[in-house]
């Protein structure tokens, strides 16, 4: 996508399900790209809260938003000391089943985005919104997949005392029927 548009650096951020009890949502960066920073920096800002700017309106309201400079534009609520300037920025709405799970953001292209990249970028969102799924769909999978092979273990493990303990009584009762 940086490459296609022209774009100077991106992301993708996936949306997190609230953890306070405020009920905001975050929206945690996963992928970057054309962006180095400290590795403080992304401990520090890896993850934001879904409150509404320019930047969040793309999963907010599930909708693209370009801008021409994101420095001006009235919805800008800062960045983060060590952030690159943003100027033209475009971000796009991951979805599944029309519902929005995270995004796609690009910056700084020389000149406005316009829409034949939105449309590109879109159709590539659609495309990853499919490999977060499968992937998240994979990892429910292994924690199944783990969660049986235990039950499995204390199950054979109770089966296992279980005949251990009717040997035991078979034992006993035949010790009494030869004693009788």
């Amino acid at each position: 996508c940086l490459s296609l548009t022209a774009s100077e650096f991106g992301f993708i951020g996936l949306i997190r399900a609230p953890e306070h009890e405020d009920g905001v949502g975050e929206l945690e960066i996963v992928a970057i790209h054309g962006f180095h920073a400290p590795p403080h920096f992304f401990a520090e800002h890896r993850v934001i809260p879904l409150k509404p700017n320019i930047f969040n309106t793309v999963v907010l309201e599930n909708r693209p938003v370009r801008t021409a400079d994101a420095a001006a534009d009235p919805h800008r609520v800062g960045q983060p000391s060590g952030h690159p300037p943003v100027g033209a920025f475009m971000g796009v709405p991951l979805r599944l089943d029309g519902a929005p799970i995270g995004m796609i953001g690009l910056a700084n292209r020389a000149v406005p985005y316009e829409d034949d990249h939105e449309r590109l970028v879109l159709t590539y969102a659609s495309l990853i919104s499919v490999l977060v799924h499968n992937a998240q769909l994979y990892e429910r999978l292994q924690q199944t997949n783990t969660w049986l092979e235990r039950l499995v273990t204390e199950r054979t493990s109770e089966l296992a005392q279980a005949r251990d303990a009717l040997a035991e009584k078979a034992s006993r009762l035949q010790v009494v029927l030869t004693d009788t």
